[in-house]
C-alpha cells in the first residue's frame, strides 16, 4: 500500500491517500504472452498492450508496467484509465514510456461516478498530438495522482499542450517534470478547469499563445517547484490564474526564471481578479514581458497577499512594472518583499520596481524597493492612482510614497554583482521592520526565523539577516 505525504499550505490539505487496495495486480510487458484466461496475474502471461490490461481490471486493481516503449497503430489515445487504478511503471519513468507517435493522445483518465481515485507513476508521456490534453487528458469526477512522471513533447491546437483537466474531482501532480510541451491557444505544459495541485515538480520550456506553463481556473496550488524559460506570444509566460470571485490560487517557496511573454502581461505570474490570490517565500527572477502594463514578474488585477519573495531582474521591455504591476478593486497586501534590479522600459510611466495602478486599501509592509531602473525619478515606484500605504519599507525617493516608519538609503545587499540580495552587516533594514502576528514560528526564504530570539525584531525584506557566529539548529 503506497501512502502520500500529509503537505497543509492554508486551506488545503493532503492526507494519506491510497493508490491501490487488496485487489488483483496485473502485468504490461512487450515479452508477455498475453494470457488473456489467467488475467494478466504474472510477467510470464503479461499482456502486451496497455488498454488490454485496462479493459481486463477491476476498481481498485493494480497494473505494474515493465520497461519498454508502449504505441499503438491507430485510435483517439494510447491508453484510457477509466477505472480507479494503479497504474505504475515498474522501472521507472526513463525506461516506461507512453508514446502518442505524433498521431493521438497519449492517456485519457476519468471516471464519471464517485469511487476511489486513479494514479498514474512512473512513466514518460510524450509526443501526444490532438486538440486539447495532448500528454494527458484528466475528466470526470474522481480524484486523480500524477507522479514521478515526464510529460515532454506533446503537441495540442486548443488548450492543454501536455496536461488537461476538466475533472471535478481534484488533479495532484506530485515529482513531475513537465517540458517541451507546445499549445497554440492556452496553456502550453497545462490548462486546468478543474483543481490541482502540482508538487515538488519542474514546468520548463513549454510554449503556447498565453500561459507558458499553463492556465488555471478553479482552486489552486504550486508547491516547492520550479517554473522556467516558458514562452508566450500574447500573456503570461509562466503561470495565467484565472480565478475569479474567491476561486484560490496559492503559489508557495516556487522558483520562476527565465519566462517570456512577448505580447501581453505577466512575464512570470498574471493573476485575474480573485481576491484569494496568495504568493509566498518565492524567488521570481529573469522573468521579461513587452506590453504596456506589463509586470513582468508579477502582473495581478485581483488582490491577495505577496508575502517574503525576492522579485529580481525582471525587465518590462516597453512597459512599466518591471518587478510587479498591481491593478484591480480588491487589496492587495505586500510583507517583505525584495524587489531589486528590475526594469522598465516605458520612458514616460516608470515603475521600474513596482507601478500600482488604480488600487485601494492596500499595502505595503516591511519591504526593500531599491536599485531598480525606470525613466528619472519614477525607478522603484510608481502610484499612478488609488490608495497605497507604504510602512517600515526602504525605498527611494520617499517622495514617492506615503507612510510611515519608512527609509531612504542604501540597503547595503551583500553583493549585487553576483545576484546576492541578502543584507550585509550594519545594513539599515536589519531590525526595522513591523512584526506580525503570521511570524510566530515563521521562516524566510532560507529557512531562517522571522523573528530571532535575540533582538525580536523582523528585517526589511525578504530574507532575514543572520549575524556571525548564530548558532543554526539543524535536524
Amino acid at each position: 500500500m503506497r501512502a502520500y505525504p500529509m503537505i497543509l499550505i492554508f486551506c488545503f490539505t493532503f492526507g494519506a491517500v491510497s493508490c491501490s487496495v487488496a485487489a488483483t495486480t496485473r502485468y504490461v510487458s512487450l515479452d508477455g504472452t498475453n494470457d488473456a484466461v489467467g488475467g494478466y496475474t504474472n510477467w510470464p502471461g503479461a499482456a502486451t498492450n496497455l488498454q488490454t490490461v485496462v479493459d481486463a481490471s477491476t476498481d481498485g486493481d493494480t497494473i505494474l508496467v515493465s520497461n519498454g516503449t508502449y504505441t499503438i497503430a491507430s485510435g483517439a489515445q494510447v491508453v484510457n484509465i477509466n477505472k480507479s487504478l494503479d497504474v505504475r511503471g515498474e522501472y521507472g519513468r526513463a525506461i516506461t514510456i507512453i508514446d502518442g507517435s505524433a498521431a493521438r493522445r497519449c492517456v485519457t483518465m476519468g471516471v464519471n461516478s464517485a469511487g476511489n481515485p486513479i494514479c498514474l507513476t512512473g512513466f514518460t508521456i510524450r509526443n501526444g498530438a490532438t486538440n486539447v490534453g495532448a500528454g494527458v487528458y484528466a475528466q470526470y469526477v474522481r480524484d486523480m495522482y500524477i507522479s514521478d512522471c515526464v510529460i515532454s513533447n506533446n503537441i495540442s491546437t486548443s488548450h492543454g499542450g501536455g496536461l488537461r483537466s476538466d475533472a471535478t474531482g481534484t488533479l495532484i501532480v506530485s515529482n513531475c517534470v513537465i517540458c517541451n510541451n507546445t499549445n497554440y491557444a492556452d496553456g502550453g505544459a497545462m490548462y486546468m478547469a478543474g483543481p490541482i495541485r502540482v508538487l515538488n515538480s519542474t514546468i520548463i520550456n513549454n510554449t503556447a499563445r498565453s500561459g507558458g506553463a499553463g492556465r488555471f481556473f478553479d482552486e489552486t496550488l504550486f508547491q516547492a517547484c520550479v517554473i522556467s524559460s516558458n514562452v508566450t506570444s500574447v500573456g503570461a509566460g509562466g503561470i495565467l490564474g484565472s480565478q475569479s470571485g474567491s476561486k484560490k490560487i496559492v503559489i508557495n517557496q516556487c522558483t520562476f526564471s527565465d519566462n517570456s511573454s512577448s505580447g501581453s502581461e505577466g512575464g512570470g505570474i498574471s493573476l485575474g481578479s480573485s481576491s484569494n490570490s496568495y504568493i509566498s517565500n518565492c524567488v521570481i527572477r529573469g522573468n521579461t514581458a513587452t506590453y504596456a502594463r506589463a509586470g513582468a514578474g508579477i502582473c495581478t488585477r485581483g488582490g491577495g497577499r505577496i508575502t517574503g519573495c525576492l522579485i529580481a531582474g525582471n525587465k518590462a521591455t516597453t512597459g512599466y512594472g518591471g518587478g510587479i504591476f498591481a491593478d484591480g478593486t480588491n487589496a492587495l497586501v505586500c510583507q517583505n518583499l525584495t524587489i531589486v534590479s528590475n526594469t522598465a522600459g516605458s520612458a514616460a510611466d516608470g515603475g521600474g520596481g513596482i507601478f500600482i495602478g488604480a488600487i485601494t486599501n492596500s499595502v505595503m509592509l516591511n519591504s526593500i524597493i531599491f536599485g531598480n531602473s525606470g525613466s528619472a525619478g519614477k525607478s522603484n515606484v510608481v502610484i499612478q492612482a488609488g490608495n497605497f500605504t507604504f510602512t517600515n519599507c526602504c525605498v527611494a525617493p520617499l517622495t514617492s510614497v506615503v507612510g510611515s516608519g519608512n527609509i531612504e538609503v542604501d540597503p547595503l545587499y551583500a553583493n549585487v554583482t553576483n545576484n546576492n540580495y541578502h543584507l550585509q552587516a550594519g545594513s539599515p533594514c536589519i531590525n526595522q521592520g513591523t512584526n506580525m502576528p503570521w511570524m510566530g514560528g515563521a521562516t524566510d526564504f532560507d529557512g531562517r526565523s522571522r523573528i530571532d530570539r535575540f533582538y525580536r525584531q523582523v528585517d526589511m525584506g525578504c530574507y532575514e539577516f543572520l549575524p556571525a557566529g548564530t548558532m543554526v539548529m539543524v535536524h
